[in-house]
């Protein structure tokens, strides 16, 4: 008997996950990292990306106060480094996305950081790189036009200064 209800409940399992939608190589919660801002966004039409991607704080202009505000703590460490601190940035907002046919971004979460590159021991002295660090949630239509890799213009604001960033797409087939 029990063989005879496993076996119906087997299939109907296969059968649902066959019907489910396929997963991205992202999420919300675990974007794609880009290495550097100029690396391509590689998707195919009907997919959804998060990708996460840094910018220097020189290519998106804030407030000097969001980055003053961050303290670097010099108790909180990795081994031997100091780590990176961060900060929440919901007054962020992406204004515009100049996107290709089929293709829509959106910003998912942001934040202010630095950005820890080398502690020295000797004195506990840190080198960093101020950046605002971006996930953007990328979405294509079925019917996006796989091609050239796209030079995408976004336009971010942090309420008072625009600043315009490149983001590169390569929609494949």
């Amino acid at each position: 008997m029990k063989k005879l209800v496993l076996l119906p409940l087997l299939t109907l399992t296969a059968l649902l996950g066959a019907c489910a939608p396929t997963q991205s190589r992202s999420s919300a919660l675990t974007p794609e990292v880009l290495p550097t801002m100029l690396s391509p966004v590689t998707f195919r039409p009907g997919e959804t990306r998060y990708v996460q991607v840094s910018y220097p704080r020189s290519l998106i202009k804030v407030n000097d106060k969001y980055f003053s505000d961050l303290r670097i703590d010099f108790d909180n460490l990795n081994g031997q480094n100091v780590n990176s601190v961060e900060a929440y940035a919901g007054w962020l907002s992406l204004k515009s996305a100049e996107t290709p046919r089929g293709v829509g971004i959106s910003l998912d979460r942001a934040a202010v950081v630095k950005d820890i590159t080398r502690t020295t021991s000797a004195q506990t002295e840190v080198r960093y790189f101020e950046r605002v660090r971006v996930n953007l949630k990328v979405t294509a239509s079925a019917d996006a036009k796989p091609g050239d890799d796209d030079l995408v213009t976004l336009t971010f604001s942090d309420g008072t200064t625009d600043s315009k960033v490149l983001l590169v797409l390569d929609i494949q087939q």
